[in-house]
C-alpha cells in the first residue's frame, strides 16, 4: 500500500512529466524546412538582368523531416530552373508562363537536422536593378505548412540574397 502522503503527489508529478514530454516532442523537437539561394553571374540584357540562381532546401529544426514538400514562385520576374538530380522530384508547374508559375516539389528522402541539398538551378530574368521576391512554402510530416520569402537584390553587376 502506498502511504497517503505519496499518493497525493504521484498523479500531479506524472501529469507534469507527461506534459513536458509532449511539449518537447511536438513543439520543441520539430523539423523546420527553409529555402535558401545563391546568385552568381549577373549579365545585363535588353530585358533587364539575367542571373544564375541555385535554390537549396535545408532543415534548420531539431528533428529530421520526412515526406517533405516545397512550393516556390517568383513574384514579378521569371525563373527558368531545372530540378537537381537526387533527393527530390519536381511534380508540377502551376499557372503563369515564362517561368513565373508556382513549382511544387516533393522530397523523396529524409532531410536530417542541420543538412540540406540543392533544390534546383537555372537562370533568373529580372527587369533591372531592384528587389525581387521569391515566395515559398515548406511542409513535412511533422511541420505544418510555413510560408516565407527570399529577396534577390540586384544592383548593377552585383546580386545578393536576403532572407524574408
Amino acid at each position: 500500500m502506498v502511504p497517503p502522503l505519496l499518493s497525493g503527489w504521484v498523479v500531479p508529478i506524472a501529469a507534469v512529466v507527461a506534459t513536458s514530454i509532449t511539449v518537447y516532442k511536438f513543439w520543441i523537437q520539430r523539423p523546420s524546412l527553409i529555402v535558401d539561394a545563391e546568385v552568381s553571374d549577373v549579365t545585363r540584357t535588353g530585358r533587364g538582368a539575367s542571373l544564375d540562381v541555385e535554390l537549396f532546401v535545408a532543415n534548420v529544426g531539431r528533428d529530421f523531416a520526412e515526406d517533405g514538400y516545397v512550393a516556390f514562385a517568383p513574384e514579378g520576374w521569371s525563373l527558368d530552373a531545372t530540378p537537381a538530380d537526387g533527393q527530390l522530384s519536381l511534380t508540377a508547374f502551376e499557372g503563369g508562363d515564362g517561368g513565373t508559375g508556382k513549382r511544387k516539389t516533393f522530397l523523396d528522402d529524409i532531410v536530417y537536422q542541420g543538412t540540406g541539398f540543392e533544390l534546383c538551378e537555372g537562370r533568373a530574368t529580372v527587369p533591372g536593378d531592384g528587389r525581387y521576391r521569391l515566395a515559398y512554402t515548406t511542409a513535412c510530416q511533422s511541420q505544418r505548412p510555413k510560408t516565407d520569402h527570399l529577396e534577390l537584390v540586384v544592383d548593377g553587376d552585383e546580386a545578393t540574397v536576403e532572407a524574408g
